[in-house]
C-alpha cells in the first residue's frame, strides 16, 4: 500500500503493543486481526476485556496511524467504532480474522480499498469498492463489514509520518569520533594515535569490508522511535560516574528478519552516537582480527577515551578466538580503564548459532 520502500512489521499484540502502534511507533497503517477483544483467555492473550482504560492515552497523543484494520470473528464493528471514535482517521473491518483466506483478503480485497483510502476518496466510495470485491471474488456474504472514515486523508497526512526516515548523512559532514566504522573515524584515530603506518593500513582494508554489508540494512518505519531510546540507554551508563565498568546491551532478534531489524536499529544507533559526538571512541567488532585491532589501537593510543562503545556484531559463524579476544579485552586494565566507562552493544546474525554466540558473550 505505501511505496516499496516503506516498511511492514508484524508482531504478536499486547495492550502495550497496541497502544505503542498507534501511538509511539510511527505505524502509519495498522492491521489487526485476530478472535477479538474478550475472547481469548487473558493468560493466553494479554489484551484486556476491551479498549477502554488506554482510550484515552490514544486521544490524548499525536496519532502516527492514519488508517486502521480490524479482523476480528467477534465485536469487529464496536472495536472499529471505537479506534475511530480515539482519533484514526480511516477504519476498515470484517468480521473475520486472517487465518483462512488471509492472502485473498489481503491482496484481493484489503490492498485495493487500503490504495482507495490513500488516495483520498470518500467512505461512499471506498465501502463501494469493498462489496465489489467481496461479491466478485463470492466471499461469504454474512460476514459483517464495513467502513468508517471521519474525514478522507490526504497526501500530506500520508508521506508526513515516513519523512522521517528519509535522514542521510551528508557527504559533507566530517564525523571525527575515532573508529574503524567511518574514513573520517580513522583520520580522527590517526590524529590522536601515535600507532605505525601499518597499522593504519590495516584498519583500512578493514573499514571497506565491514561496511560493504551496511546499505542492506534499513531501518523499518515502526523502529524509528529504537535508535534514540537505545542511545538514551548508553548515556544513561556514560554519565552514570560509574568508571572502570562494562556495561553490555543485546537486542534480541528471532529469525533472520528480527535479527537484521535490530542490526539496523544498531547500526542507526552507532551513527547517531557518532554524528552527535556522544562516545570517545567506538569500535565495531565482527571478528578476532578486529578485537586484536582494537587492542592495538588502545595500546598505542595517547589519546584519554573515557566513553567508549564496542559494537559486537555477530554475522559470520563465530570463531572460538574471538570469544577470547573479547575475553582478554574486557579484562581490567584493558579496554576498561580507570577513568573510562564501556559500553558493550551486541547484535546477529539470523541463525540461532550466531544468537547463541551472542548471548554467550552478554553473560560473560
Amino acid at each position: 500500500v505505501l511505496d516499496k520502500e516503506d516498511s511492514v512489521c508484524l508482531r504478536e499484540i499486547t495492550t502495550e503493543g497496541l497502544r505503542a502502534a498507534l501511538c509511539y511507533h510511527n505505524s502509519f497503517v495498522v492491521i489487526w486481526s485476530g478472535p477479538g477483544i474478550g475472547w481469548v483467555e487473558t493468560s493466553l492473550h494479554p489484551i484486556g476485556l476491551s479498549l477502554h482504560g488506554f482510550e484515552r492515552d490514544i486521544r490524548a497523543e499525536k496519532l502516527q496511524t492514519k488508517v486502521a484494520v480490524v479482523c476480528h470473528r467477534y465485536g469487529a464493528a464496536e472495536t472499529a467504532q471505537q479506534i475511530s471514535d480515539a482519533g484514526v482517521q480511516a477504519v476498515v473491518w470484517m468480521s473475520q480474522d486472517l487465518m483462512g483466506n488471509g492472502c485473498t483478503l489481503l491482496f484481493d480485497v484489503l490492498y485495493p480499498v487500503m490504495r482507495l483510502i490513500l488516495e483520498g476518496q470518500q467512505e461512499v466510495q471506498v465501502q463501494q469498492l469493498l462489496e465489489k470485491k467481496w461479491k466478485v471474488l463470492q466471499l461469504n456474504d454474512r460476514v459483517g463489514r464495513g467502513v468508517k472514515i471521519s474525514a478522507p486523508l490526504v497526501r500530506s497526512d500520508t508521506w508526513a509520518v515516513v519523512g522521517s526516515a528519509q535522514r542521510k548523512v551528508t557527504n559533507s559532514m566530517e564525523l571525527m569520533v575515532p573508529s574503524n566504522v567511518t574514513t573520517d573515524g580513522l583520520k580522527a584515530l590517526t590524529l590522536q594515535s601515535s600507532g605505525r603506518d601499518g597499522l593504519m593500513v590495516e584498519l583500512r582494508r578493514r573499514v571497506i569490508k565491514l561496511t560493504e554489508h551496511d546499505a542492506k540494512l534499513e531501518l523499518a518505519v515502526c523502529d524509528l522511535h529504537q535508535p534514540a531510546e537505545l542511545v538514551s540507554k548508553m548515556q544513561v551508563e556514560w554519565t552514570s560516574c560509574r568508571t572502570n565498568k562494562v556495561f553490555k546491551l543485546h537486542l534480541l532478534g528471532s529469525g533472520a528478519t528480527d535479527a537484521s531489524r535490530c542490526r539496523a536499529v544498531a547500526l542507526e544507533a552507532v551513527m547517531g552516537c557518532v554524528v552527535d559526538e556522544k562516545c570517545d571512541l567506538l569500535w565495531r567488532v565482527q571478528s578476532s582480527e578486529d578485537a586484536k585491532l582494537l587492542e592495538r589501537v588502545l595500546q598505542t593510543s595517547e589519546a584519554d577515551w573515557s566513553k567508549i562503545l564496542v559494537w559486537v556484531d555477530l554475522v559470520e559463524e563465530s570463531e572460538e578466538s574471538l570469544a577470547d579476544e573479547l575475553k582478554k579485552l574486557l579484562k581490567p586494565g584493558k579496554l576498561c580503564r580507570e577513568n573510562s566507562i564501556v559500553v558493550l552493544l551486541l547484535t546477529s546474525g539470523g541463525s540461532d548459532t550466531l544468537w547463541e554466540a551472542a548471548e554467550d558473550l552478554s553473560e560473560q
